[in-house]
């Protein structure tokens, strides 16, 4: 027997002692659907599913017990605590961490931990799928607004289905701009190392193992390596991984592996100090992002960081239909002011019929923070990119965060995380 089903068996025997039938059926219902709900948003928000179930099917225990809802998180929270040794296999750190959520969860209108928020978020939830047309109390129902964000598309096939979809034009778009303009396909340049520059610093100036995401041709990547790190890089698309490779194949001591996948899907066996996600974030929904974000802690070690590059949605509205060229291409810039989303077209001169769309979400410093919620990850710090001046052209590589077309944030493991 497993040590969940162990806690389910004793508290099994503690409701069917309730005299009541209708309080009986109640606890069932209650306890097992908060337990059920908290496995799942556990596993969509990267936290431990079984510590969830066990919280969740523990939570309320000492009301139904009793017959008493007076201080019952925190009475619950001390039955937890002796069912849990009771029962055994768990350690006092797992245990502290039940027995803290279970202590914290009728306080919805305060902020905890990741751990706490997700238990009180799914006794909201289940509440909600229960009683339909109920009201809920004001701090209930800001979380329960926040949690229909969460949930929109977060379950794996959806992500899964979203990530394909998006996948689609990824690999289109990258192909065709690689093709018109070469600016995957290149030698490295002073750019590329001002990158691994910035690794270096988030570092604090020594040598780790980077993994990033989007690599395109690969040259951040293999800047990084002649810098010292030790780099996996990784992209969709194949044309852009033979370029990364061949640079790889040409630095020495195998200091960077390039990788052909899917970062949604690829399993990757290793941690890393620094993560790095440049110019490309917030492709498909907030739900992608949120799986991302999730997937990007657990490959964080403890002390790491990751780079994200964040477009602002100031920049990308003000530069709604603007056209430029460059090389061979031509490009135009549009605005989603409903979905928060830019969109770059791009298409080869002369030849508008064959035009491509990137389309990606645009956060705000404080949006980011908000999708961070229960991923693991916090925001550390912002570093304001560059903009193109619209009536010049001329392009300034950096500029005051409300005037910039991006953000590199910072992300740091939540401490809290559990």
């Amino acid at each position: 027997m497993s040590r969940l089903e162990a806690v389910r068996e004793a508290v099994d025997t503690i409701l069917h002692r309730v005299a009541s039938e209708e309080e009986r059926r109640c606890s069932f219902v209650h306890l097992y659907g908060v337990s059920a709900i908290a496995a799942l948003l556990a596993s969509l928000r990267g936290q431990n599913e079984e510590l969830a179930a066990t919280a969740g099917i523990l939570h309320d225990l000492a009301t139904y017990e009793s017959g008493d809802s007076t201080d019952h998180a925190a009475r619950s929270a001390r039955r937890a605590v002796e069912i849990l040794r009771g029962v055994g296999g768990y350690d006092e750190q797992e245990i502290g961490q039940i027995a803290s959520a279970i202590e914290h969860h009728s306080e919805k209108s305060a902020e905890h931990g990741p751990f706490e928020e997700l238990l009180k978020d799914a006794d909201v939830l289940q509440h909600d799928l229960y009683h339909a047309r109920a009201l809920v109390r004001s701090a209930s129902m800001t979380r329960r607004g926040m949690l229909c964000r969460d949930l929109e598309g977060l379950l794996p096939a959806d992500v899964e289905r979203g990530a394909r979809h998006a996948a689609d034009w990824v690999q289109e778009f990258y192909s065709r701009q690689a093709e018109w303009t070469g600016i995957y396909e290149g030698e490295l340049d002073a750019f590329h190392y001002e990158r691994a520059m910035w690794v270096d610093a988030v570092l604090g100036g020594r040598t780790g193992c980077v993994l990033e995401l989007g690599c395109g041709g690969g040259q951040t990547a293999a800047a990084l390596a002649d810098r010292g790190h030790h780099v996996v890089a990784v992209d969709l698309n194949p044309r852009l991984i033979e370029h990364a490779r061949s640079l790889a194949a040409a630095r020495e001591d195998g200091r960077m592996t390039a990788l052909a996948g899917d970062f949604y899907k690829i399993e990757l066996n290793e941690t890393f100090d620094a993560v790095c996600y440049f110019d490309g974030f917030g492709v498909g929904s907030d739900a992608d992002q949120r799986w991302l974000l999730a997937r990007i802690a657990q490959w964080l070690r403890p002390e790491g960081a990751a780079l994200v590059d964040v477009y602002t949605p100031w920049y990308w509205a003000n530069a709604h239909d603007q056209e430029m060229e460059w090389k061979d291409a031509c490009r135009r810039h549009a605005f989603d002011g409903d979905e928060c989303r830019m969109l770059d077209t791009w298409w080869p001169r002369g030849k508008p019929d064959e035009a491509v769309t990137q389309s990606l979400r645009c956060y705000s410093p404080a949006d980011l923070r908000l999708l961070l919620r229960g991923t693991g990850l916090v925001l550390a710090d912002v570093l304001p990119g560059g903009a193109v001046d619209l009536e010049t052209g001329e392009y300034c590589n950096q500029v005051p965060l409300d005037q910039a077309m991006s953000y590199l944030a910072t992300l740091r493991p939540d401490s809290n995380s559990g």
